[in-house]
């Protein structure tokens, strides 16, 4: 396993920017010429939410099957776990999280990427 932790900092307030992080319609344009997505839920993520979408990298390569379980979407704490695998990654378990700070808000994304075929 890889970690990989992105973090980002806004001038926005954290509960703005934790109801943007965990709305699928935002997910789209946030990704867009990154990833596509056949379909997505509408409206935002929820504990126990389980999915399977088609995506393609880049708008380029062919769309891959691609899972995601939300392990924990907590609102009060702005925290959300899911587990992921598809589109050439075995595991991928990502942590978001969003905390207040001086000028705004932190996205942290935290990810454990196991890649191996």
């Amino acid at each position: 396993m890889k970690k990989v932790t992105v973090i980002s900092d806004y001038a926005a307030h954290a509960p703005k920017v934790w109801a943007l992080a965990t709305d699928y319609g935002a997910l789209a344009k946030i990704m867009k010429g990154y990833a596509t997505f056949d379909v997505l839920p509408s409206g935002r993520t929820k504990t126990g939410q389980r999915m399977d979408v088609m995506v393609s990298l880049f708008g380029k390569l062919p769309q891959q099957p691609y899972f995601m379980e939300v392990l924990e979407c907590d609102d009060e704490h702005m925290v959300l776990r899911s587990l992921e695998r598809g589109a050439g990654v075995k595991n991928w378990q990502h942590t978001l999280t969003v905390t207040k700070t001086e000028t705004g808000s932190r996205l942290t994304d935290e990810i454990e990427i196991d890649a191996a075929c």
